[in-house]
């Protein structure tokens, strides 16, 4: 039985004993702690048992041969040796033969030479850690047992250890957690008189760490364990991924350095050996993946109880800058930046507490600034912002409040506020960020044409078209200036304001743009660059809107064949190519080869980014665009709820995508008839779209004329009418009076007006009135 000390292998086996006392003539332990005392040991047990009255003129072998002839000849006994990692000599001090008799061996070392059934000590359970403690403690409230033993990691010594401080000093467990959470192990270090255990939780590691430390004074390979084990002491307790480590190594001391070479296997396989060996950490592996675990305790005990070490905390945070870096394009990476994240985010913690000057707090920023990108990537942007805050508040206090590292931070965290729909918010941010760029940098400086351009995209999501094509046009007007028309910022530009025009329904203008922008990225990047596709899909997205199919099928193939050339027929980007071309198969009624590369698409997606992923949920969504086409109600409605659960687990109840979401199942309930639970989930769109977008965004419009088509159906005319003429006043008041939608709401909401009584000829009439008295009724 292996495990570092504190993990009760000696009162197991006691325990094991007491518990089979029956199954044995005979129950012996040994201290195996060194070679003398399993010595003396083996000769008291040959005067007790073997008719020897005095052993000291007998020589040891001697003894052993008659102990193992015992061992053979006589019924079942229990043999435990403890505490054999002092005795490197174990298999000498043996009976050669069992016969029915059992041998036990605890030890705090992996033992060589040793062949037997190897057993893995472990903390208690939750439930046996919070018995385990009411049994010791009085009038324990379940809910502080559990606290306590969370605490202490469930290691039974420690807890043993603070019951009896507990009961000796008479606290309850609220107030004992307390006084551990200001002094940490120093409350462990005492033996309270009432245990009957004389170890403390520092006692028994302090022998493991003395006898490490010797070995690394004269083995090179063991000296870089130790500091591998260091720094594990300064990441979270469990799973810390040995690849951060090895993609940060130019953080690392040299020696370390060496042993973590990405081509040398067996060189990580013996470091991570030395350290199971002597119990400090224990091995997982995720794929060909090393995980490492420490006992919360041993690392309290590394940074406390032996003293801690910024040098440590400086090196870590250093591997932590240099190796936590992702491009996120996959689902490996986001795994593997999962798996990195609570550690490298334990270690800027225990550094903002031990590295105040300016570089350190700079590095623990960009450790932050890398973790938030990751969160972004994954969706939990309320996990980002808060990351954002952290290092906007080192900004502030290490470069000021007017450093332009100080307006990027503001910029991550307007990014944040406009991915949780928070307009209001990123753009207050995105304007402070302009603020410094224009004081630092001036107006015309390529930079402040970046800030200029983040807030013409909220202003875009906000459906203010005009203010979009506004900020997008300064933007432009500073990058043709300083960078040149041909410039490949400039062509962003050129793609941003299009994206407007295609928006409003302007399409030609958005060709116009859109191949200006494609001439530049095809002479400077080439026909077959990433960023060329983009474009090439910007173009097929209009003629999509236009309804020119074909056109649309021609440019998505050019970006399929782009992206699977660079990319691979596996990658995201991949997946995205069969998703458009799929919808634009949807459009023209080929339905079942859009569900064929629907199908494709959601492999791959499910593959690379995972089951819960947005990009997932999109996938999803568009499966069940075709299925209620094909008036496959049921199975639109369970892929529709498929995409909901992803984007109310990753977004939450409030965001605009969920009202997307909430918008398709209710058409789905209109077209099977369902019209009251349309309207449910219609006006739970709409409670989300009149907040966070206001009640005259283009996308808000949709959800009234969605209601106002459902009171048509239900014969609720006026109503009804009520509705499609506020949409199509919001329509006009954004300057969208031409974009197809309007067009198909006007016919609608005249064919509306006739069959709720209303003369065709008065409509115009009617009409007019109504855009006058638009502010009072709506009102």
């Amino acid at each position: 039985v292996t495990g570092a000390g504190g993990f009760g292998k000696t009162q197991a086996a006691v325990e094991y004993a007491y518990a089979h006392a029956s199954e044995y003539e005979l129950m012996w332990l040994f201290n195996a702690e060194s070679e003398a005392t399993l010595e003396a040991d083996c000769r008291e047990f040959a005067i007790e048992n073997l008719g020897v009255r005095e052993t000291t003129g007998i020589d040891f072998p001697a003894i052993m041969r008659m102990f193992s002839d015992w061992v053979k000849e006589n019924p079942s006994c229990l043999l435990i040796y403890d505490n054999a990692e002092g005795c490197p000599r174990l298999r000498e001090y043996l009976p050669t033969s069992l016969g029915r008799s059992h041998i036990l061996i605890n030890s705090r070392e992996k033992l060589r030479g040793i062949v037997a059934e190897p057993l893995e000590a472990d903390v208690f359970s939750p439930p046996d850690s919070v018995e385990f403690i009411r049994r010791r403690v009085g009038n324990a409230d379940p809910a502080d047992a559990e606290a306590l033993a969370e605490a202490l990691g469930r290691l039974p010594l420690a807890l043993e250890c603070a019951a009896a401080y507990i009961e000796e000093n008479k606290y309850n467990i609220s107030e004992y957690l307390k006084l551990y959470e200001r002094h940490g192990l120093k409350v462990l270090s005492g033996h309270p008189a009432a245990t009957s255990y004389d170890k403390t939780v520092l006692t028994v590691w302090s022998a493991t760490f003395e006898k490490i430390s010797q070995e690394a004074e004269s083995d090179e390979e063991t000296k870089a364990a130790l500091q591998l084990f260091n720094l594990c002491a300064y990441c979270a307790a469990d799973d810390i991924p040995l690849r951060l480590f090895i993609d940060g190594r130019d953080g690392a001391p040299a020696l370390l350095k060496e042993f973590l070479d990405p081509k040398d296997a067996p060189g990580h396989d013996a470091l991570i050996g030395k350290l199971t060996r002597y119990s400090l950490v224990s091995l997982n592996r995720v794929g060909e993946r090393a995980r490492l675990t420490v006992h919360r305790l041993i690392q309290t005990a590394v940074k406390q109880g032996f003293g801690r070490n910024a040098e440590w905390v400086s090196r870590c945070l250093k591997i932590a800058c240099s190796g936590f870096k992702y491009r996120y394009g996959t689902r490996e990476e986001l795994e593997e930046f999962s798996a990195s994240l609570p550690h490298v985010a334990e270690i800027a913690r225990q550094a903002e507490g031990v590295l105040t000057d300016d570089d350190s707090q700079g590095k623990i920023a960009c450790v932050y600034e890398e973790a938030e990108e990751g969160l972004y990537h994954r969706g939990d942007y309320v996990g980002a912002l808060e990351l954002c805050r952290k290092v906007l508040a080192i900004r502030e206090k290490t470069s000021g409040a007017e450093h332009l590292d100080t307006a990027g931070a503001y910029n991550n965290i307007a990014l944040m506020y406009r991915a949780q729909g928070d307009y209001k918010n990123a753009l207050e941010l995105y304007s402070k960020a302009l603020e410094i760029y224009e004081k630092t940098l001036g107006a015309e400086h390529p930079r402040t044409a970046v800030a200029y351009n983040n807030i013409a995209n909220v202003y875009h999501a906000q459906g203010g078209y005009e203010n979009a094509l506004e900020w997008h046009r300064k933007a432009l007007a500073i990058r043709e200036k300083t960078l040149g028309a041909e410039h490949l910022d400039t062509a962003d530009t050129y793609n941003n304001i299009a994206g407007v025009y295609r928006a409003q329904g302007e399409y030609e203008n958005a060709l116009e743009l859109c191949h200006k922008a494609l001439a530049i990225r095809e002479e400077k990047l080439g026909a077959e660059h990433l960023d060329t596709a983009d474009t090439y899909n910007n173009i097929a997205s209009v003629y999509h809107d236009q309804g020119k199919y074909e056109n649309a099928l021609e440019h998505y193939r050019k970006v399929l064949k782009v992206i699977e050339k660079t990319l691979g027929a596996e990658y995201p980007h991949t997946a995205g190519g069969y998703n458009n071309i799929a919808l634009v198969y949807r459009d023209q009624g080929k339905y079942e080869n859009a569900l064929e590369l629907l199908c494709k698409a959601l492999a791959i997606r499910e593959k690379t980014l995972g089951a819960e992923h947005l990009d997932t949920a999109d996938t999803y969504n568009n499966i069940a665009i075709v299925y209620r086409d094909q008036e496959k109600y049921e199975n639109a409605l369970e892929y529709y709820s498929k995409a909901l659960a992803i984007i109310e687990k990753t977004l939450g109840e409030e965001h605009p995508r969920t009202a997307v979401a909430y918008n398709n199942i209710a058409n789905v309930y209109h077209a099977q008839g369902g019209y009251e639970n349309a309207l449910e989930w219609h006006r739970k769109a709409l409670a989300i779209r009149e907040k966070k977008l206001g009640a005259e965004h283009p996308n808000t419009a949709v959800t009234y004329y969605n209601i106002a088509t459902v009171y048509h159906a239900q014969g609720r005319y006026r109503e009804a009418l009520d509705l499609f003429s506020l949409a199509m006043n919001i329509f006009m008041i954004k300057g969208l009076e031409e974009h197809p939608y309007a067009k198909e709401w006007f016919s609608a909401m005249r064919a509306c007006y006739e069959e709720a009584g209303g003369d065709e000829k008065d409509f115009d009439s009617w009409w007019e009135e109504r855009l006058k008295t638009y502010p009072t009724w709506c009102a």
